[in-house]
Formats: structure tokens, sequence, C-alpha cells
């Protein structure tokens, strides 16, 4: 997991349970904390607000049960899942990150988007942290794993090109505590104001890097970002715009020289996608067409 915080070992002033439902609570976990040590799986509750927080950790020391923590997701979450994880279990990650992509003015609040939640049959309990015109979480979610790059796929253009920005945007930040900055690559992908079918300056769409060297124990390698060709078939024009592609051939084609002079090895990581014909297969043709790539000798 990305962040844990311990489970307290106990709160100075602490009010027992005054109610059936807090009891049940207290019964529960200790019955959770039984079953993770005595039978060494993990186990989990559903999401705890900061009082039934309280409840658990005490139910956890009344069952002399050193296993647990809580996790809401992220580091400053409220609302918090209480992991019972015993050494050498294997525990599932029992938190999601569920993104809602919203449009016009104004935007839901929180809400409005817990009635929706609700609305639609989902328990308060599956509910962790509402965060409404936060940081993306998936976004974050990746700042926080330390991934050195990003490719978009096709489906990040499905929710229109503002949403996306606002994505690419938080992602290529500058680092902040817990997080850092996600290189974001997609080569093929130009400056529609200054390329097309007729000339072409190479110039990235939003300036991003065609490719980067990085320096692994002193083996030099170039990785290339390459974006799916066919976003401008499978989405609409104002859910791209801005965005000339140039091809996935041609892109590398057009650096392989200098990748190839600057390093020991070339990594090309494409979400290229397949349409109606084996000619679509872009990354296929392209290993036939280059020596400087290795294919997979299975096939």
């Amino acid at each position: 997991m990305a962040s844990s915080s311990d489970a307290a070992k106990g709160q100075r002033g602490f009010i027992p349970p005054q109610n059936d439902s807090e009891r049940f609570l207290m019964r529960r976990v200790e019955e959770l904390c039984r079953t993770a040590e005595n039978r060494g799986i993990a186990r989990s509750t559903g999401f705890l607000s900061d009082r039934e927080q309280a409840l658990a950790a005490a139910a956890m020391n009344r069952a002399q049960c050193g296993c647990g923590r809580f996790w809401g997701g992220w580091p400053g979450a409220e609302r918090r899942v209480l992991c019972l994880e015993p050494p050498g279990a294997w525990a599932p990650e029992p938190v999601a990150a569920l993104r809602i992509a919203a449009k016009g003015e104004p935007l839901p609040g929180h809400r409005d988007l817990l009635g929706a939640m609700l609305g639609l049959g989902i328990e308060r309990v599956c509910v962790g942290d509402i965060l409404p015109d936060a940081q993306d979480p998936a976004m974050k979610a990746l700042r926080m794993m330390d991934y050195d790059l990003f490719v978009t796929g096709n489906h990040e253009y499905d929710y229109g090109m503002d949403i996306l920005s606002r994505q690419l945007a938080d992602l290529t930040a500058p680092p902040a505590e817990g997080e850092d900055e996600v290189w974001v690559s997609m080569a093929d992908y130009l400056d529609a104001a200054t390329n097309s079918d007729e000339a072409r300056d190479w110039a990235t769409w939003n300036g991003y890097d065609p490719y980067r060297i990085f320096d692994f124990d002193g083996v030099k390698v170039a990785v290339m970002g390459i974006g799916n060709p066919n976003v401008s078939k499978w989405d609409v024009p104002e859910n791209w715009e801005g965005i000339y592609f140039a091809g996935v051939i041609d892109t590398y084609l057009h650096y392989e020289e200098e990748m190839d002079a600057a390093s020991d090895l070339i990594v090309l990581y494409s979400h290229s996608g397949i349409d109606t014909d084996i000619e679509s297969d872009f990354i296929r043709r392209l290993i036939g067409q280059t020596d400087t790539i290795d294919q997979n000798p299975s096939e």
C-alpha cells in the first residue's frame, strides 16, 4: 500500500459504547481480530467514522490484536478502513479510488455526490472520503507510487479535453510532500498549431518530451511513449482539439537515430491499439522495419 497509519493503542478519555450499534461494532472487530490472528488471513471492516475508529481501536486492544492499521486511500483520510493483516498473510487492497467526472457549472459538491451514490443503493459503509474539486485521485496515486512515465490510451479522451488537461496538469505538477512529478510522453502527438500533413516541425503537444534517457547502473536506456493513433477516429474532434497525430512509425523513425546513438537500449511504451485490420497493428509493422527494437522471440 502507498501509505498507512498505525491503529491507536488506546485513547485517553475514551468514551465506551453508548448504544447497541456501537457495541455490535466492537464485538464485530474483536471477531475479525480473532479470525485474522488465529487463521493467519487478512480481514478488514468497511469505512469507519472518527468515533467508530476509536471504538475499533479499543476493541483491538481488548482482543490484544497487534496486526491492525487504519487506511482511507490517502494520507489525510478521515473515513478509514481497519485493516487486520497478520504477518505473512496476503493482504488484498481494501480501498479503491472512484473517479466521478462532471461537466458544467456549478460542479456538484460533497452532498450532491454522496446523495447520488446513496441513491444508487451504495451503502454508506462502502463510501470513504469524498473530495470534490480535489486533485484527481488516480493521478495522485501515480505520483505517490513513484511512477516515471504516463502514456494516454484512448479512453482518457472520452471525457473531453478539459478533464484530461486537469489530470495531466496534476501529473506534471512539481513534486509535493509524498508525491513526485510524473513524466508524460506521447511522441506521436504533435502541436496542431505548427504541424500538419503538409509540414511538420515535430513540436509535441503540450511540449512533452518525446523521449528521455535513463541511466540504470551505467546502462543508458532511451524511453519513448507512443499514444493511441486511433483517437482521431474513435473520439469526436473536440475531445482531441489541438493535437496532430503524426503516426507511430513515422514518429519512431524520426527519433530512432538519435535515441540509438545516446543509449544502450530503447524501450517503447505504447498504447497503439488495433483497429479493424492487421495494417493497424503499427507496433508489429514497426518492428519489421527496424532492428533497434527487440521482438519477443516467441513471435
